[in-house]
């Protein structure tokens, strides 16, 4: 939960928000494509639930058959996915938001965080349905793709 009545002294340290549609969406956009393009924003994963906080997209992907590569894209910028010939991409993992220990990635010293986990699980749906089989694949990454990674609650 992005918003709570309570003081930040008396949250808990690991709430965890979750935009449900992550995983699918990336899946139905990437699954058994060679390339995949994703525009993440919240026109496809819903409105932005933490106003003022900046999330980033992590996607784990695979090149078949080589090794697992990690990339991390910042909210608004590009992720840009691409194998080598004859190679595709199959997507292993990725989650949209922010985690409270990862500070450091993709904010600013001035932006004030919340004090919880901020994570879309359907980032994976999502990026698995537009990118899978795929040799490249885009996409924006924002609460238009990927959901708002806080709901309310």
């Amino acid at each position: 939960m992005c918003s709570s009545q309570k003081p930040a002294s008396q949250r808990e340290d690991s709430l965890t928000c979750v935009a449900a549609t992550t995983f699918q969406k990336v899946l139905d956009e990437c699954q058994n494509q060679r390339a995949c393009h994703l525009l993440v924003n919240s026109r496809v994963f819903g409105p932005d639930l933490c106003p003022g906080s900046s999330k980033y997209l992590l996607v784990s992907f695979k090149c078949q058959p080589n090794e697992l590569k990690n990339k991390t894209v910042c909210e608004d910028q590009e992720l840009k996915l691409h194998c080598h010939e004859s190679k595709f991409l199959n997507i292993y993992s990725a989650t949209y938001g922010r985690r409270t220990q990862e500070r450091d990635i993709c904010s600013s010293k001035a932006e004030r965080l919340p004090p919880f986990d901020c994570l879309s699980y359907s980032a994976l749906q999502v990026l698995s349905r537009r990118c899978y089989g795929k040799q490249r694949c885009k996409i924006i990454v924002n609460n238009h793709h990927f959901g708002s990674p806080c709901l309310p609650g």
